[in-house]
This record gives C-alpha cells, structure tokens and sequence, in this order.
C-alpha cells in the first residue's frame, strides 16, 4: 500500500481540518495526525504547521483582513454595549494616503461600574507582547475586587510600549473612568519600565504609585549580588511596621552602603508596605496578579486582532456572569477566599499569647514583641490590621478569646455584597460577526477631512470629540476606517427575479434596490486658493448634520 499521494498537500488538508477546528480551535499537532489518518494521510510536520495555519486564516480571517474589519466591530461594541468606550487611533497624514492603524483602547460599562462600585481604589498596569504576525503590545489595567482575584477594567493594542503610548492610554483611561481629582485616593501598581510611571504621573499626579518589588529586586540583584542582601531587601519591603523595616535596612547599610544608598534613592512610599496608604486596604508589593491575567489570556496573545479583542470580551462576558451566578448560591458574609485566609490567620495566632487590658484593648506577646491591639478602632502595633482590613494574628487572637466571628472585624470592602456589585454587570455579546453582511452606516453625520490651515486633517463627530493628548499633533484619532466598501459586496450576490411581474414593475423594483443600496451621499467640495492651498471637506449625511469644531485638530468617538 502506497501512503503517499501528491494531491495531499496542505490546501486539502486544510479544508478537511476546518470542521473540526471550528470546534477545537487549539488543536494540536497529534490531533491533526489522527484526524489525516481517518483519509489515510501520513503528514509531516511541515505539513500539519502549513495546514493549521490555512485552516486558521480561513476561520479567522488574515491578519491583515482583520485590521479592516476593526470599524465595523467598533459599530457592534456600541450598539449592544451603550456606555462602553471604544478608541481607535489612525495615522493619516493626507487624503492621498491609506489610514494607518496605530492603537485600540476598550472598556465596557460593565466593567467600570463594577471597578467604581466594587473594587477597591487600586489598580495595576502591565504591557505584554501578541505572538501574531504584526507583533504588537497588549496593555491591560486590573484590578482587584472583594475576593482578592482579578477584575480586568481595559485593554488596549498598540505598536510599542513607550511613554507616548502609555500617556494615550491614561489620556481615556482617566476620560471613561474619571475625573480623578485631588480628594479620591487612587493607587497605581508599575513595574517602573518604558515609561508607564513617568505617564500616569505627569496626566495624573494627585496618584499614588507603587512599584513592582521584583522589578526592583532585578535591578538590585545586578548591581548587588548576593543571596543575604537580597533577603534583607525583601524583609524591608515586606515588614509591616517601621521598626521591621529599619531593621532590615540597617542590616543592608552595615553590609553594603552603596547598597543602602541605592535603595534610599526610590521613594519608599512606593515599594516599603509599611509607608502604604491604609485607605486601600491591599498590601501587594508585586504586580503578580497582572501576571495571572496575562496567563488567563496566553491562548489569545497569537491570534490576529480583531480574534483577540472579541476573545476578550467574550472572557470578560464569561467571567462576569459566572462569578455573579455562583456568589448568588453563597450564604456567607464574606467571599470563600477571604473565609480562607482567615482561618490561616486562627491558626497561626495560636502561637502568640494574650493579656486583656479592658473589653477591647489587649496587649499580645509574639516571640520578644509585644503589640497592642485596639478592637474599637481596627488597629495592633504590627501595621497589619490597619493596612489589610483583615484581622491579624494579634487581632485574631483577642476576637477568639471574646469567642467572637472573624468575619465581624473585616473592613466592608471584603463583604459578599460588594462582590455582588462588582459582577452585577454585564457585557453583551455581538450578534452579528463583523464584516459579512452589515451596511456602512458608520459613517453617518460624519465631517471625515477638513484641511484647515497648515494642511492639518481633522475628523468632526455630530456626537462629540474627544480630543487626544496634544503631544500627537500630526496623528489623526478616527474611530472608523474610511472606506466605504465591505468584503460582503466582493462576492457575487445572486438575486430572485420575479418573472410574472410587469417589466415596470421589475424595472421600479430595481431602482428602489439600488437605492437602499446607498445608505450614504458623499458630497465633495473642494476650492483651490491662489497660494496654492487647498481645502478640502467631505460631508457625509444620512439623517443628522454633522458639527464642525475648526480648533479640534484631533478628534474621536467614545462607544
């Protein structure tokens, strides 16, 4: 029996793999083999890598395809999500050349009403490379809500990640989630790289930031190496009190003063848990938890981009549903996480020893260390009750001897009911896949070009701009690629004639096909000046007049 056979090249493979990867689209390469060997196909490979990829692009569409269709998945964001944000940046010099795709930046109202009502004032950034063709950076903003996990409130794609793109970033960022003014407490955990800290705290300086400890630890570890200055760093940054932490930094100077130097240098504010605002009730010194959200997106970060954006809301749906669903089954107080941590908290208070002063103020012994700790107002001489939320071991130990719940002394922000609304909203799913069948009305009361003097072009929205930070000046914010075909009307559409009509009637038929084929009328008005200026402006009209603001030189949609 002869096994090989010329016409089994990968373009048939591929057609034979598109059932089955619609189904599993992460389908591996031994699966691909087994799946040959039902035609009697030994593939290699090469083969197999050819054929999954074919398969991939005629299920996802190219890459390149992907990008166009990006407006007309704009209009769906907004049509079935009303309140969300929905930013996309092109780069168009003039009219002679084609839009060029800069940046995309999504938030659904679902997920802002849950971070404002539910979370708590915290929130981390973190950039990670997509594995697709294009390259490109996915930058993420996460917080935490009152379980401690992760809630996602934004994401955007761009090309690089640089200060520039991290200040267009907190530019909407602060526009959809704001105003942030000087009395709201907000925190923002960095990793000090490619000019993320240096952006926040120019647009938002009423911010507190904090740094990565392992971002730090990195930079230390190059310029100090060793094992014993490293762990008296991580006792510095960990120690919830003030004399802990002079502890560790003493021991630091004693070893190295360079060392100590070097550590004075950055704000401790910003990486020491005991110089933490107490008002966040969170103690992280890493930003792991953004590194938890780039593992739970690791199987979307190859695929092209307009996948990617609709594999995350399509996660964010799935997430807030199913985490609202099973807190609605809860019969406690406090989310299972929270009911968790503290009975480790029981257990190790165990070790320590009490002496009651009144009904609630005692002093604990733990090893040489006495704290005291106050009931009443939340507080022990550790740092830990006050900037947690949580009991402490110390803590712990007074509210078991007065055989009281745990539960009780937790700050609200950890209750069941704030989870609850954290997860009370919703994200909508689209109904129609973009780009097959869906008519232009997107450019509906749209001014698209205007050359206003020094030949700068503008985009007019008839429902507001939004102007872009001024330091992109020659860059265009346009929500919408400005072409005015779909990839449905390359296909040949074959029509019903119906024969037994009177030719008038067929003939009036017609006419009025064609005309609902136009959903838009372009009307170009163009006068030249002697100087040799031109100027150009485009009206587009279906229902409304469109609004021309000739100071906005930089102007986009919020969805």
């Amino acid at each position: 029996m002869d096994n090989k056979n010329r016409e089994a090249t990968s373009y048939w493979m591929a057609k034979k793999l598109l059932i089955v990867m619609r189904t599993h689209p992460h389908l591996s390469r031994k699966g691909i083999e087994a799946e040959m060997l039902k035609y009697g196909v030994h593939s290699n490979k090469q083969q197999v890598y050819r054929a999954r990829q074919k398969a991939r692009e005629e299920i996802e569409d190219t890459y390149v395809e992907s990008y166009s269709k990006l407006p007309k998945y704009v209009v769906l964001l907004r049509q079935h999500n009303p309140g969300s944000i929905c930013k996309i940046h092109y780069d168009r010099p003039n009219l002679l050349v084609e839009p060029k795709f800069l940046r995309l930046f999504i938030s659904f109202k679902g997920q802002k009403d849950g971070f404002l009502v539910g979370c708590r004032a915290f929130v981390g950034f973190d950039g990670c490379h997509l594995k697709g063709s294009f390259g490109r950076v996915l930058l993420t903003a996460v917080a935490l809500d009152a379980n401690n996990s992760i809630f996602p409130i934004a994401f955007a794609i761009a090309k690089v990640e640089n200060k520039e793109t991290w200040s267009w970033f907190f530019h909407f960022f602060e526009e959809f989630f704001g105003p942030f003014h000087n009395n709201i407490s907000l925190t923002f955990m960095s990793d000090r790289q490619k000019g993320l800290n240096l952006a926040y705290e120019q647009l938002l300086p009423s911010v507190t930031g904090r740094y990565c400890y392992r971002h730090i630890c990195s930079n230390f570890k190059a310029q100090f190496p060793g094992m014993l200055l490293t762990s008296f760093f991580w006792q510095a940054a960990k120690s919830y009190d003030a004399i802990g932490f002079n502890e560790a930094m003493q021991s630091i100077k004693d070893m190295n003063i360079e060392a100590w130097r070097y550590l004075s240098k950055i704000l401790v504010s910003a990486w020491a848990r005991h110089a933490f605002s107490t008002e966040m009730k969170c103690d992280h010194v890493t930003n792991n938890f953004i590194e938890s959200f780039n593992a739970w997106i690791g199987d979307l970060r190859g695929q092209p981009i307009l996948t990617l954006a609709e594999g995350l809301r399509k996660k964010f749906m799935k997430n807030l549903h199913k985490r609202y669903q099973k807190t609605c089954t809860w019969t406690s107080a406090i989310p299972k996480i929270i009911i968790s941590k503290l009975k480790e908290i029981a257990q190790t208070s165990r070790r320590c020893s009490l002496q009651m002063a009144s009904e609630d103020l005692f002093e604990v012994s733990d090893g040489d260390r006495a704290f005291i700790v106050s009931l009443n107002q939340k507080t022990c001489d550790c740092g830990a009750f006050q900037l947690l939320g949580l009991p402490c071991k110390h803590a712990a130990l007074g509210i078991i001897y007065r055989r009281q719940k745990l539960e009780t002394y937790c700050d609200p922000c950890f209750s069941t009911e704030m989870y609850l609304k954290t997860y009370s909203g919703m994200v909508t799913q689209n109904r129609a896949k973009p780009g097959r069948g869906i008519a232009n009305t997107w450019l509906e009361g749209f001014v698209l070009w205007d050359h206003v003097d020094g030949n700068v072009p503008i985009v007019v929205s008839s429902q507001g701009s939004n102007p872009s930070p001024s330091s992109q000046s020659t860059a265009i914010n346009a929500e919408l690629n400005l072409q005015t075909t779909t990839n449905a009307t390359k296909r040949k559409r074959e029509r019903p004639s119906n024969k037994s009509a009177p030719s008038t009637a067929h003939n009036s038929n017609k006419k009025t096909s064609k005309a609902a084929l136009q959903p838009i009328a372009i009307q170009p008005i163009a006068t030249l000046h002697p100087s040799g200026s031109a100027q150009v402006q485009t009206v587009v009209n279906i229902n409304d007049s469109a609004t021309h603001d000739s100071h906005n030189v930089s102007s986009s949609f919020t969805f």
